[in-house]
């Protein structure tokens, strides 16, 4: 039997599962520190001057933490190979010592004791890229308390030369590396939140930067993430702005410039960005963990640079890092979040990316239009059919089969939709069309008609209200499935025509959100078939309608 299987990629995710950390965590990061393929967490601990390793394991769970040594008061860290034995290392910025510890990874999941490294005054964050090109890690470090940047040249026995520092906004507090001009060298892009700006540093050969250009955004920027937001293949920037209590974002542009700002809603006093793909429509989406509010705002992307929302995922207290994994393996986005106030790490996991079950109470149902033919005479023959066969003096109106509503997703009491984007994925199968067509040439001993017929299939998607009207209009439209289905002639002088008979497969993506406190109906509308030729190549001018049953199944 065949059946219409939609899906509704929606934002879900679990309530919280903490799991403990060091004093007062700050940053965290996903990375593969055991070798065992489940994603791992490093959390710096502010308080406690460690770094928290948590190691992933089966359904998004996380062993409790092996703390190793690093400098005064850590802020933030990243991750890198920086000494070439395919074990990730691991560079954590001290505010309090004006340092940055690196610390080896080894078998297991462990690390080395710390080499400190001095850079400039009160280092917020690091990042790591090659600088230089020669292919070896190397480390930039924001400094508030300097507003500047330091480079640490990096090679394969995991030292590092510099400081070489680079002026910057003032109070910078966190940094996205990335080419933003397309020239291959790496550039940065610094959230200053004294200055209300971001100053990006273009890249240049061994390792050195120009002065910055900044570019305006709302008050307070403190985390800063780059993704690829409004469709155009350049760079853009999003930074959490704690004063504002948004989120800025910047569209990237020809020679590292950036334009078209736009703000968004978040919660209170965000402090972290990290972008993710939620919803399963393709465009980046982000998380911003909210100090003050004690939640994780999801920002889901769309058209430009605009974003919808906020969805508020529950955290615990003080969430002061966001991180982005699939932690339970089922090809979704997770997120993690660091709670200062509680010393623990909040996993969220996704859910309920794919589908609804079957409305309760619902059978297949066949779709059946109006044959599609005429009859009329054509050279002393009772002809049965429509053009462009071999009488354009017939021409059948074009057969709608009106509007069905096919599926109600909240019909299991599922709780209505939040914001997402509607992707419906047809399988082989899935959509059954059989036609049986009758040619002029029905007398014995003229062939059977072995042309193409071509299917349209038009889905209505809309989304109301739980309860609707008949009248409420939805915020979606219609979507088009087109397919080509062969003939095969039947044969024999008692049994003229042909029948056609095909399953097809797709798979269509419905950009748009669902409104919070909305369900989604499917309703099937403007079923054809026209006539293809013999190439499947359809004249769809004129109406060519030439078939006499269809069937199509939906839940």
């Amino acid at each position: 039997m065949a059946v219409w299987a939609p899906a509704v990629h929606a934002v879900n995710f679990s309530g919280p599962t903490n799991f403990a950390t060091g004093n007062f965590p700050q940053s965290v990061v996903v990375g593969e520190f055991n070798g065992d393929s489940d994603p791992d967490l490093a959390i710096v601990n502010q308080h406690a001057n460690t770094v928290s390793i948590l190691l992933g394991g089966a359904g998004g769970s996380f062993s409790a933490p092996t703390d190793f040594a690093v400098g005064l008061t850590p802020l933030a860290l990243g991750v890198g190979d920086f000494n070439g034995d395919s074990d990730p290392d691991l560079a954590v910025a001290n505010e309090g010592a004006n340092t940055v510890s690196i610390l080896l990874g080894g078998a297991g999941g462990t690390f080395s004791a710390p080499t400190d490294i001095a850079v400039g005054i009160a280092p917020q964050t690091v990042g790591v890229g090659d600088f230089n090109g020669d292919s070896d890690p190397d480390l930039a470090a924001v400094n508030e308390g300097a507003n500047t940047v330091s480079i640490l040249l990096g090679d394969a026995g995991a030292t590092f030369t510099g400081p070489t520092n680079f002026s910057v906004g003032g109070l910078p507090r966190a940094i996205v590396i990335r080419d933003f001009n397309g020239d291959s060298d790496l550039d940065l892009a610094v959230a200053n939140e004294a200055t209300n700006n971001v100053s990006v540093l273009l890249g240049a050969a061994g390792g050195s930067f120009t002065g910055p250009t900044n570019f305006s955004v709302c008050g307070g920027p403190t985390a800063i993430t780059s993704g690829e937001f409004n469709g155009d293949s350049d760079p853009d920037l999003a930074t959490a702005n704690e004063t504002c209590h948004n989120v800025s974002a910047l569209g990237g542009a020809a020679g590292g410039s950036f334009t078209g700002l736009t703000n968004t809603g978040v919660g209170n006093l965000p402090d972290d960005i990290a972008v993710g793909e939620f919803n399963g429509d393709s465009d980046r989406d982000l998380a911003v963990a909210n100090q003050a509010s004690d939640n994780v705002s999801v920002l889901i992307g769309g058209s430009g640079l605009g974003f919808v929302g906020p969805i508020n995922l529950a955290a615990g207290d003080g969430p002061s890092s966001v991180a982005v994994g699939d932690f339970n393996g089922d090809g979704r986005a997770d997120i993690a979040v660091t709670n200062e106030q509680v010393d623990n790490v909040s996993i969220l996991l996704a859910t309920s990316l794919e589908g609804y079950p079957r409305p309760q109470g619902a059978t297949p149902l066949r779709v059946a239009l109006v044959p599609a033919y005429n009859a009329c005479p054509a050279g002393g023959a009772n002809s049965t059919h429509g053009p462009p066969l071999a009488n354009p003096s017939c021409n059948p109106p074009v057969q709608s089969s009106g509007f069905v509503t096919v599926g109600t997703p909240d019909a299991n009491s599922n709780p209505a939709q939040l914001v997402g984007s509607l992707r419906y994925a047809v399988t082989a199968g899935d959509v059954k069309l059989e036609a049986s067509v009758t040619d002029v040439r029905n007398k014995i001993g003229l062939a059977d008609y072995v042309g193409e017929l071509q299917a349209r299939v038009t889905l209505r998607i809309t989304d109301k209200a739980n309860g609707p009207t008949v009248t409420e209009s939805g915020t979606l439209g219609d979507r088009l499935l087109s397919f080509t289905v062969p003939c095969t002639p039947t044969g024999g002088a008692a049994n003229v025509g042909s029948t056609c008979s095909v399953s097809t497969a797709a798979n269509v993506l419905v950009p748009g959100m669902v409104a919070a406190g909305k369900r989604v109906i499917w309703q099937m509308s403007q079923a054809e078939v026209l006539d293809g030729g013999p190439d499947g190549d359809v004249d769809t001018a004129t109406g060519n309608t030439v078939f006499a049953r269809q069937g199509i199944f939906v839940p």
